[in-house]
């Protein structure tokens, strides 16, 4: 963890889940280890920032301490933001991390776009003008 942002979304998630090193921090890593690879192979330069914070915090609302009693998903959107916004990001970049950690087809849609239409990497984790 390298910026303020990912080290605040990876306390955020330990503390969420209750341990450090547990399964869902290892999930957020192997997810950010596979988005981060595949677009690499396609030549794509992500934010690496957004692509770990989302990847850390995606399922942080499975936890009783991070849900509302809602949708997880939405619940950990709203975990999230108040994570990432104390300071730490704000407009296109914060809105980028939570919709993806809302709208867990993100995931699918990544691997059939590169699956079927390499070219097609969706543009969520893709560095503006790169």
């Amino acid at each position: 963890m390298s910026t303020s942002a990912e080290r605040a979304s990876l306390d955020a998630l330990r503390e969420a889940a209750g341990e450090r090193g547990g399964p869902m921090e290892r999930h957020g890593i192997r997810v950010f280890l596979i988005v981060e690879r595949l677009a690499s192979k396609e030549g794509a330069t992500v934010d690496r920032e957004v692509l770990l914070c989302a990847s850390l915090l995606h399922d942080v609302g499975l936890y009783p301490r991070a849900s509302e009693g809602g949708a997880y998903v939405t619940d950990g959107r709203h975990y999230a933001a108040g994570v990432l916004v104390s300071g730490r990001w704000s407009g296109d970049r914060l809105e980028r991390c939570l919709d993806a950690i809302e709208h867990p087809e993100i995931a699918r849609l990544l691997g059939r776009a590169l699956r079927e239409r390499p070219a097609t990497l969706p543009r969520i984790f893709v560095v503006a003008g790169a």
